[in-house]
């Protein structure tokens, strides 16, 4: 990479504040960059083609199901990456020591859920618990929840599996169908889901 730039790792070890590189030419990328035997851009492959199928016979079908389900997709939190942090005491004090389902306040007045209660949530694929957020930034009829967590069964993280949370990934589908063809990514948003109030 650094030959195609004109450059050796002498001149960078050399220059520890970094080295300017020289403003792009315009006009390369099509002769140089592009790899395909017609040297054209398919902005429409057959891959893609099919894709664009099956999202439109998933809109037809959503559209179809009369009162929609709520969708689930996954919220991102500065305290908690992934499952990086889940063993960090001072990002695990207070109400930051679970997980929750996020809903906007009008889907919970619909459904008669109030702030901090424990919901249930169903899927096609999985039933899952959790205390119950409220969010109007989040559109009506999508809820969202934090993944990383579920670290019950953890040994050597105390504080893990001490606060646990719930792991979001039972409500995913698996097996054939469970996957994006295009990018082979798991579907892990936009999962459809009831919630209902937890059994006491």
């Amino acid at each position: 990479m650094l030959t195609r730039g004109g450059l050796s790792l002498e001149q960078v070890r050399a220059a520890p504040g970094g080295v300017v590189l020289p403003p792009l030419a315009p006009g390369r990328f099509l002769s140089e960059q592009l790899a395909t035997r017609d040297g054209r851009v398919d902005c429409c492959p057959a891959l893609f083609a099919e894709a664009l199928e099956r999202l439109e016979r998933d809109f037809v079908e959503a559209a179809a199901e009369g009162e929609p389900r709520l969708r689930l997709i996954t919220k991102r939190d500065r305290f908690m990456h992934n499952s990086w942090f889940h063993n960090v005491e001072t990002l695990k004090r207070g109400p930051r020591g679970t997980n929750r389902l996020f809903m906007h306040p009008a889907d919970a007045a619909r459904l008669g859920l109030t702030e901090g209660q424990r919901v249930r949530v169903r899927s096609a694929n999985g039933v899952v618990e959790l205390p119950l957020g409220l969010d109007d930034g989040l559109m009506p009829g999508v809820v969202a929840a934090t993944h990383g967590w579920g670290h019950a069964a953890v040994t050597g993280m105390r504080l893990a599996h001490d606060r646990p949370g719930v792991n979001v990934n039972r409500l995913l589908p698996i097996g054939a169908g469970s996957y994006e063809p295009l990018s082979n990514q798991a579907h892990m948003t936009g999962i459809p889901v009831e919630v209902d109030a937890a059994p006491m």
